[in-house]
């Protein structure tokens, strides 16, 4: 039993049924002109005869080669990666430190002494006095992170109770973490803050098998991780072209990495990625060609029999 022309694509099952059905066609082509050589090594068929149908063979081996599979090598990530120190010269440095710009949503934990304030800053629900429950609640989903979370202003401030409003533009989270105590210590004793980013998100389409909006809560996220929780590419993707949008203030910034090379992927600007990149993985340029292969391939495998079978009846006579 061959596979149909009409498969689904999940995962890595294409490429597998793609090489079986590719494998049958190959199979087929060989068989008939097995055949066709054989009927016709009859001395009474005039030679012209072969010479007008040799073109047609050539023309469906031509056809099968055109649209057999990828090579290994098109899906390959890192292909120049070498052993040893080679490979570590090229890792990629440390990520470079975020800065707080205006839009963003900011986590602010401030823990003191005081239980007022610690449940002002990570308020507790009614049914438990679990503040850390009450904060799993109240930041746990993305809805909840947009309302309770504290927006920094086209300004670059935020406004946090009792504190006031704090400039935090253009700083890491750990400066802003600083300047927060500095001026929590001027209202409470020992005050502990924490600040993290809550719309640290990635936009990743195309060739992916699981395209979408993808939140990162590390420090850092790079291409490598992001195309992970996308559950890697699609067997059409170009890995060797993928693009990358970065929004800054004076416009968009682009970058094209080649996941095929180690030195160009570790050494690229955009191998950690910033909140609100978009990631897009190009199809290749004979994505619908690939996808009507099948179709086309048994149509002209449906006249090669036709032919031969023409050719059969005609022996006989």
């Amino acid at each position: 039993m061959w596979p149909t022309a009409g498969w689904r694509i999940v995962d890595g099952d294409y490429c597998f049924r793609c090489m079986l059905y590719c494998n049958f066609i190959h199979k087929h082509y060989l068989l008939n002109t097995f055949i066709y050589l054989r009927n016709n090594h009859n001395q009474h068929i005039k030679k012209s005869t072969m010479q007008h149908r040799l073109p047609l063979l050539l023309l469906l081996i031509a056809l099968s080669t055109f649209f057999s599979c990828k090579s290994y090598r098109d899906f390959t990530y890192l292909q120049d990666v070498g052993e040893g120190e080679d490979f570590l010269r090229s890792l990629p440095k440390e990520p470079p430190p975020y800065l707080i710009r205006p839009n963003d949503n900011l986590y602010v934990s401030i823990l003191t002494q005081n239980p007022e304030m610690n449940m002002l800053y990570n308020p507790a629900t009614p049914q438990t006095t679990n503040a850390q429950a009450g904060t799993q609640q109240m930041y746990g989903e993305l809805t909840s992170q947009y309302l309770n979370g504290y927006p920094v202003d086209k300004e670059g401030y935020i406004v946090l109770p009792v504190l006031g409003k704090i400039n935090v533009e253009g700083m890491t989270l750990q400066d802003a973490e600083i300047r927060i105590k500095t001026k929590a210590m001027e209202y409470l004793k020992e005050a502990t803050v924490k600040v993290k980013l809550l719309n640290y998100k990635i936009t990743v389409l195309g060739e992916v098998n699981t395209p979408g909006i993808y939140y990162n809560y590390d420090k850092s996220i790079s291409v490598l991780d992001i195309l992970s929780k996308a559950h890697g590419n699609t067997d059409f993707a170009e890995i060797d072209h993928v693009l990358v949008l970065r929004h800054k203030e004076k416009g968009t910034e682009t970058f094209r990495i080649n996941l095929k090379s180690s030195t160009q992927l570790l050494n690229s600007d955009a191998y950690y990625l910033q909140p609100d990149d978009i990631v897009y993985v190009e199809p290749g340029r004979n994505k619908n060609i690939k996808l009507r292969s099948p179709a086309v391939l048994l149509y002209f495998s449906g006249i090669t029999t036709l032919v031969l079978i023409i050719n059969l009846i005609n022996n006989v006579k």
